[in-house]
């Protein structure tokens, strides 16, 4: 099947009259595209009382009747993805949904085609050193004698296999280039920002084993990952001392790394008010997280299934 039906994915709970103007700005642009946007949240919540369980999950599986119809899919990730949003990008992964992007003024698919770890290797050097700024050279050589270029992204969770946190890295350059083409940042900024940002993931991870059952029941040892920190200084924070031994950073830049991780950051959860305050006077920090979330759970959210 391949109709113009496309999906309106974005957050509809929270600031509601927010979300629905972000939906209708969202369809509209599907329309102008020459598309056939599906936007239940804009009708269905007209009909459902969204604060009795019952009937939101009727809803909700409403919506996922229609977005099995669907080709397409646009995700509005402006303000960050939801757990509903999340169970729909799923589904529309399983069902091959294709995603759409803004690009150039209109819509585009976005083609995520499996490179190879030397390929992956070979566009993030050749990225890197497209960028403008003294020590990119001594940054690179450095990296070569790390376990950037072979480490996993996490123990579990996405990227959890060899060559991981350099995907991991690429793909969120990729998601933040996109997101910010036309805006005021230039190149040397999106680059250092996104493909930088999880240095602190260096000397952090070591191959182990585990113990898990077989498809008989049968214990046996598999290969997995664990947490081996030789450098413990935080998370984005430490990206940022690592990045800054070799590369001056601008406050932005310092900002936008530091706080990649948005409210999953230990000090977040902790009640530090920082976040707050540095997505409020630096956007990039925000549009950085979001790509991080989009390249976790678009890109190698199959692979991790």
């Amino acid at each position: 099947m391949d109709n113009k039906l496309v999906y309106i994915c974005s957050p509809y709970r929270g600031e509601v009259e927010r979300n629905l103007e972000y939906a209708r700005e969202l369809t509209r642009k599907a329309l102008d595209c020459g598309f056939v946007p599906v936007t239940p949240h804009l009708y269905l919540t007209q009909v459902v009382n969204e604060d009795d369980p019952a009937e939101r999950d009727k809803g909700m599986a409403a919506g996922r009747s229609l977005l099995a119809q669907c080709s397409y899919i646009l995700i509005g990730s402006k303000y960050g993805l939801s757990e509903g949003m999340l169970g729909e990008i799923d589904l529309a992964l399983e069902l091959g949904l294709k995603e759409l992007a803004p690009e150039a003024g209109g819509l585009e698919v976005v083609y995520t085609q499996e490179r190879t770890l030397p390929e992956v290797k070979a566009a993030f050097i050749s990225a890197m050193q497209k960028v403008q700024r003294p020590g990119v050279a001594s940054l690179l050589a450095w990296l070569e004698k790390t376990d950037f270029y072979t480490a996993p992204a996490s123990t579990k969770y996405h990227g959890a296999k060899e060559g991981g946190l350099v995907v991991h890295s690429f793909n969120v350059f990729e998601r933040l280039r996109r997101k910010t083409s036309g805006a005021a940042w230039d190149y040397d900024t999106i680059a250092i920002v996104a493909l930088l940002h999880d240095l602190c993931k260096i000397d952090y991870y070591k191959k182990g084993t585990r113990n898990q059952k077989d498809e008989n029941g049968k214990w046996q040892q598999v290969p997995c990952y664990t947490i081996e920190e030789r450098f413990p200084a935080g998370h984005g924070e430490k990206s940022v001392m690592l990045i800054m031994r070799h590369i001056q950073l601008t406050d932005e830049e310092i900002v936008a790394i530091d706080w990649h991780m948005g409210p999953f950051d230990e000090r977040f959860q902790g009640g530090s008010r920082g976040l707050n305050n540095a997505w409020a006077k630096t956007p990039l920090a925000l549009l950085v997280h979001i790509a991080d979330l989009e390249a976790t759970y678009l890109d190698e959210r199959e692979a991790n299934r």
